[in-house]
């Protein structure tokens, strides 16, 4: 099967409903591999609801989504009155990371804004995983930034830690790093 490029991404996305724009390039069409192996990691055990509630205050307790296992990503969700927060797990490659984050941008960005993706801003997070990246961004069609994406990818053990919101953006940005840094750093202790 075909898929667009960057299929994590689109699947993060998804699972998030967010507004989703990607794009097919004839040179670097991926194909799917089903993969009956998700890491054997219950990913709402990486953050107790309390943990998330800090965050997220409302947030109801995380459920385990099994939809997309058979590509390898096991995910849970809190669904919170501004929206939904996601944790998803997968194996992962070591010194991938700017590689994932970069690919987790192409959600939000403007595939017809030239330059679109040179106006993210990369965080380097501290202590969280082998290794971790950030992105907080707002919509800003000057910018070509389709809708609002706090996302933060680590990498511990082998295993891809992801953290996603597009409600978290809204607040002021360094608050919204502050929130994914302390979650990422719970869950990736417990991966």
């Amino acid at each position: 099967m075909r898929l667009r490029r960057r299929f994590r991404a689109s699947v993060l996305g998804i699972v998030l409903a967010l507004p989703l724009v990607t794009y097919a390039t004839v040179e670097s069409p991926i194909i799917l591999a089903k993969t009956s192996r998700a890491p054997a990691v219950d990913p709402c055990n990486l953050l107790t609801d309390t943990e998330v509630r800090k965050g997220f205050p409302e947030a109801k307790t995380g459920k385990v989504d099994h939809s997309l296992e058979e590509h390898g990503i096991i995910s849970c969700l809190w669904d919170h009155p501004g929206g939904r927060f996601a944790v998803q797990v997968y194996e992962g490659e070591q010194g991938t990371i700017d590689n994932e984050i970069r690919g987790m941008s192409l959600m939000f960005l403007d595939p017809l804004k030239a330059g679109a993706g040179q106006n993210v801003r990369y965080e380097i997070i501290k202590d969280v995983g082998d290794q971790a990246r950030a992105i907080v961004e707002t919509a800003d069609e000057k910018k070509g930034f389709l809708t609002d994406s706090a996302i933060l990818v680590a990498q511990r053990k082998g295993l891809q830690l992801i953290l996603m919101s597009t409600q978290l953006a809204q607040r002021e940005r360094i608050s919204a790093l502050k929130v994914l840094e302390d979650l990422g750093r719970a869950a990736a202790k417990r991966l």
